[in-house]
């Protein structure tokens, strides 16, 4: 059963600041940039999010649908902003949190326009340690298009244990898509995250 405490570990993700990048609360104000992400052809290109063009509202629902799962303790959704110029960059966080069994699957989307800059790998190092180290978890999951060949290569670098191929598994603008999935477990990241922070 969850406490008091958790929860207010959970409340502990909406500011984790890291040496480029901010990872905050979603906010009202971001929605505009995050319906020009999620719009974004070369940025959603790997991902498994079906490629339309979102509205404001669109943006909106979905920000207010990860508020409603993250105080259900399913999920948080963070904003990732770069410190210096304070622009929205994308977003990450960690869904399908299971309490019993202490896992949970890390997401993250980052904008064409700071792809290239090592955004995603810091991003993942500071949602792993949150994970890890605040939230107590003992696995962490990643999933991905086969096709995502960059993306894997970040998780292996992470760490991450590459597990299987999930054939056909996910429907996206109106054709299966082969997908892998990876984990990372708490032992694993203990013995080796001098090496990656």
């Amino acid at each position: 059963k969850r406490t008091m405490q958790d929860n207010k570990k959970l409340e502990s993700a909406y500011h984790i600041e890291g040496d480029k990048l901010l990872l905050r609360q979603p906010t009202e104000q971001d929605d505009e940039e995050m319906k020009n992400i999620l719009s974004c052809a070369t940025t959603m290109m790997y991902l498994q999010e079906m490629l339309k063009d979102w509205t404001l509202d669109d943006a909106k629902k979905r920000r207010e649908h990860w508020a409603l799962e993250q105080s259900l303790d399913r999920k948080f959704s963070l904003t990732i902003v770069e410190k210096d110029t304070n622009k929205v960059v994308g977003c990450t966080g960690l869904a399908y949190l299971d309490w019993t069994n202490l896992s949970g699957e890390v997401g993250i989307i980052i904008s064409k326009n700071f792809q290239g800059k090592g955004y995603g790998v810091e991003t993942n190092r500071m949602i792993l340690k949150y994970g890890f180290e605040t939230l107590g978890l003992h696995r962490i999951s990643a999933v991905t298009k086969t096709s995502n060949i960059p993306t894997q290569n970040l998780y292996l670098k992470l760490g991450f244990q590459s597990e299987s191929v999930m054939r056909e598994a996910s429907l996206v603008n109106g054709k299966y898509v082969d997908l892998c999935t990876f984990s990372l477990l708490s032992q694993k990241w203990t013995q080796q995250k001098q090496k990656i922070l």
